[in-house]
């Protein structure tokens, strides 16, 4: 027996396209650099890769639009620049202090991921 999986792909700014709908897991890959620093991304959108506050301004707003849901997700998986693990676990313990926090390297060794569960 195979299982099947519904995916909806809605095209909006963070959770507004997704009004009053209930999250288990969210899994996000903001722009988090401050600046354009990698020859390698010259022909990607800026908007992609660049986020004002040092690169964590749109997930300050993710984290404290999540945390006024009346039901938040169980989970959250967040790909982070590598030198942004404090800041992230500052943000997520500011809007998300429900939430335990796990940051984990990349193949490279680099901090690259965070996984916040709800306790």
């Amino acid at each position: 027996k195979q299982d099947s999986v519904s995916v909806t792909f809605k095209q909006g700014s963070l959770l507004k396209p997704w009004k009053n709908k209930h999250f288990d897991i969210i899994v996000a890959n903001l722009p988090y650099l401050a600046q354009q620093t990698d020859p390698s991304t010259k022909f990607e959108p800026k908007p992609a890769l660049i986020a004002k506050n040092k690169g964590l301004a749109l997930y300050q707003e993710l984290f404290q639009k999540l945390s006024y849901l009346p039901s938040p997700p169980s989970s959250i998986f967040l790909e982070l620049g590598h030198d942004q693990a404090k800041p992230i676990k500052k943000l997520a313990a500011n809007f998300l202090p429900a939430y335990e926090i796990k940051i984990s390297k990349d193949l490279a060794g680099r901090t690259r991921y965070a996984y916040l569960a709800k306790r």
